[in-house]
C-alpha cells in the first residue's frame, strides 16, 4: 500500500516539481516518517524517477543520521565519504539493521589499536563493504561479529601481508589466510553441554577455536600441525587472542626474556567485552 501511493503521488508531481517531491519520505530528523530501506529499494528498483531522484548524496545524509541514530561510535568505525549508490544503500543497511559495534567487534579493535597493530577509527570503503555477497549476510543478527570482522578485520595488520581477515570458502571459515589448517570451528563439538562457554554463549558471538598460532620468524603464522584445536569463550576473544599473540612475539627478544610483556592484564582487560571477563574469572576459579 505505501509503495503504491507512493508511486502514485510521485507520477502526479513529476510536471511540476524540479525537485523530488517526496524527498522528506527517505531522508530526515523525524524516523517516524521516513520510509523503511525496503520500501526505497522498491522504489528504486521499480520507478526510475525516484531512482534518478534518491541521489547518493542524498543516501549519505540519511548515513549520517542513522549512524548517530544507532549509536555506532565513530571513534571505532566510520564510513568513507566517496561512497555512492548502491554502496551507500549496504552501508544504511550496516548502521540501521547491523546491530550495535560497541561490544565484541569493538573490543578487537580497540585492542589492536592498543597494540600498534590498526588505527582507530577504521574507515569502511566500498570494498569492505562489498566483502558480503548480500545484505541478508551483511546483516545477520546470529553472527553480528563475525559479519563485522569480515568488513573490519583486514585492518588488523600483523605485517607480511597479513591480517585479521575472513575468508567464506564454501561453508568453512577461515582466519588469516585462505590456506587449509586456517579454519574457524564455531561451537567446537568437542565442549561438553556444561561448559562454560557453552553455559556463556552468545548467539551473536559465539565460541570458536582454531589450530592457527603465531610462531618467531620465519615461521610467523601457521597451523599446527596436530588436530588439537584451541577453544576461545567468543570468535571475539579467538581475534584477540591472536591480535596478543603476534603483539608478543613482535617485541625485543630481550623484552621477552625478562618477560616485560607491554600489554597488562588491566590493558586487556579494558579491551575485554563484560560476557569475556565472567568467563575468564569462571575459568580461573
Amino acid at each position: 500500500m505505501v509503495l503504491a501511493a507512493t508511486l502514485l503521488r510521485v507520477r502526479s508531481a513529476r510536471a511540476g516539481h524540479p525537485q523530488h517531491p517526496l524527498t522528506h519520505l527517505f531522508v530526515g530528523d523525524d524516523q517516524s516518517c521516513l520510509l523503511d530501506l525496503s520500501t526505497i529499494l522498491q522504489l528504486r528498483a521499480t520507478a526510475r524517477c525516484f531512482s534518478e531522484a534518491l541521489s547518493s548524496a542524498q543516501l549519505r545524509s540519511r548515513l549520517h543520521t542513522s549512524i548517530a541514530r544507532s549509536g555506532i561510535d565513530t571513534q571505532l568505525v566510520q564510513f568513507n565519504e566517496s561512497l555512492c549508490g548502491g554502496t551507500v544503500v549496504a552501508a544504511l543497511w550496516i548502521a540501521e539493521e547491523g546491530g550495535q559495534w560497541n561490544d565484541g567487534t569493538g573490543d578487537v579493535l580497540r585492542l589492536a589499536d592498543h597494540c600498534g597493530a590498526c588505527t582507530l577509527p577504521v574507515v569502511l570503503t566500498a570494498e569492505d563493504i562489498n566483502t558480503h555477497a548480500n545484505k541478508t549476510v551483511r546483516v545477520c543478527v546470529g553472527s553480528r561479529v563475525i559479519a563485522q570482522l569480515k568488513m573490519v578485520g583486514r585492518h588488523t595488520n600483523f605485517g607480511d601481508g597479513v591480517t585479521f581477515q575472513l575468508f567464506q570458502h564454501g561453508d568453512m571459515l577461515r582466519a588469516l589466510k585462505d590456506e587449509p589448517g586456517f579454519e574457524l570451528t564455531l561451537d567446537p563439538l568437542g565442549l561438553p553441554a556444561d561448559h562454560l562457554y557453552r553455559r556463556h554463549r552468545q548467539d551473536h558471538d559465539p565460541p570458536a577455536s582454531s589450530r592457527i598460532h603465531c610462531f618467531l620468524p620465519p615461521e610467523g603464522w601457521e597451523a599446527e600441525d596436530d588436530d588439537i584445536e584451541i577453544s576461545h569463550a567468543s570468535v571475539s576473544q579467538l581475534a584477540k587472542d591472536k591480535i596478543l599473540n603476534y603483539h608478543d612475539l613482535s617485541r625485543p627478544d630481550e623484552e621477552r626474556e625478562i618477560g616485560n610483556f607491554l600489554s597488562t592484564p588491566n590493558d586487556v582487560n579494558r579491551a575485554m567485552s563484560d560476557a569475556d571477563i565472567g568467563v575468564a574469572k569462571a575459568v580461573a576459579v
